[in-house]
């Protein structure tokens, strides 16, 4: 009995281990929150260390997310299910968004590491890709609202047809918690991007912790669908 709860338990924790996404989110709640550590700190040794360490798995990061722009090939084909023509256009740009993003991404990796000749990506890139992914940030809040109003108004509908909680209705409330965590992590990733970009109304100490909840909102996300 216990290693049959045992064996139910490791199927989703591999499933997540497995899932690169997952790796990502944690290794930037620990980036971030080492980055936090060398900001408040006022031990020079300790500022060094956690600096270094936050520049550490950045590096890591990139190498994690490395060709993350395939998926986005799946994304583009389920467009096709997506029946208002208006949010297929805006969806089609989100994804189009992610592609540019993850490939310019991925160039500035290849030139870090030396497999691209230094000077050969243009200084601005990096800058250009940081305004890209917070305009990102605000088609995925966007889409993620979108699909939230809609699982509401079904969910609402079916409550006025049936008077007892169906496995339906379950289902609908969980996607409804999800949805919500999907649009508070977009927003995050919106300050986030915004200090990165040098916008003047979100401070680094604010960065630093919008980067850590959103990390911290990916993983109960993932986790939300590997155990349901």
């Amino acid at each position: 009995e216990y290693m049959g709860d045992f064996l139910i338990i490791m199927e989703p924790t591999l499933q997540l281990l497995n899932n690169t996404l997952v790796r990502d989110k944690a290794l930037k709640v620990v980036q971030y929150g080492s980055k936090s550590i060398a900001l408040l700190s006022e031990n020079k040794e300790t500022k060094a260390n956690y600096s270094s360490l936050a520049k550490t798995i950045s590096s890591s990061r990139r190498f994690v997310k490395f060709l993350r722009w395939i998926n986005y090939f799946k994304d583009y084909f389920d467009l096709s299910k997506e029946k208002n023509p208006y949010l297929k256009k805006v969806m089609t740009v989100e994804v189009i968004l992610n592609f540019l993003v993850d490939i310019f991404t991925d160039i500035i990796t290849l030139e870090k590491i030396n497999l691209l000749p230094k000077g050969l990506v243009p200084a601005k890139l990096a800058r250009l890709t940081d305004e890209l992914d917070l305009i990102l940030s605000l088609f995925s809040m966007f889409i993620a609202y979108i699909q939230y109003k809609r699982t509401e108004f079904k969910l609402q509908s079916q409550a006025k047809n049936t008077t007892d909680g169906n496995s339906e209705q379950k289902t609908l409330q969980t996607n409804i918690k999800m949805q919500k965590i999907t649009i508070l992590k977009c927003f995050s990733d919106f300050l986030q991007l915004s200090f990165d970009t040098n916008k003047p109304f979100v401070t680094e100490k604010g960065a630093l912790f919008f980067g850590i909840l959103s990390g911290l909102l990916s993983l109960v996300k993932y986790g939300g669908k590997a155990f349901t």
